[in-house]
């Protein structure tokens, strides 16, 4: 697929970038038993420089929700090169395991207590580098988010961020 289509619209033009970066991109599921995938490196890398977690000898993040029946972590290749990573929880009645219902028990267990179902996208990160050279990173990791919604037919997407990422999703 090209974008050798002209456009004078900034609208066309940033979808224009994103169809042609699909073009160099693939998405790879994690295994579980990997705990020292490079996406756990990756996760490690992005929240010390935010110095959002302390320094662990083993330079990699993760957490007991990795471990989750639920759980879909991915990371996202340009050419090849891991340049972002994000984790998805699948939740339901039969899998009610999610970050987000430790913060919000009470609306999201009415949720799934009603027969409702939500992904629940967490741990997004990115590599500082691939984040100035794509601009349209953040929008082609959470499309996996989207993907999961559809392919899991899920009632919700739920995403529990920081305060200073809230912008990003308005």
């Amino acid at each position: 697929m090209s974008a050798a289509i002209e456009t004078t619209s900034a609208t066309s033009r940033f979808a224009l970038t994103l169809i042609d970066l699909l073009d160099r991109m693939h998405y790879r599921r994690v295994s579980v038993a990997d705990q020292f995938d490079p996406v756990y490196r990756l996760r490690y890398e992005a929240y010390r420089r935010e110095e959002f977690i302390p320094v662990n000898s083993q330079q990699i993040t993760r957490d007991a929700y990795d471990e989750a029946p639920n759980c879909h972590c991915f990371g996202v290749y340009i050419d090849d090169r891991l340049v972002s990573s994000i984790r998805l929880h699948i939740v339901s009645a039969e899998t009610p395991i999610s970050p987000s219902r430790s913060i919000w028990p009470d609306v999201l267990g009415s949720i799934v207590d009603s027969g409702g179902s939500y992904v629940d996208p967490s741990r997004f990160t990115a590599d500082h580098d691939a984040s100035l050279e794509f601009p349209a990173l953040p929008y082609l990791t959470l499309r996996m988010a989207v993907m999961a919604c559809e392919y899991f037919n899920a009632s919700y997407c739920i995403s529990s961020v920081r305060p200073e990422h809230g912008p990003f999703y308005r």
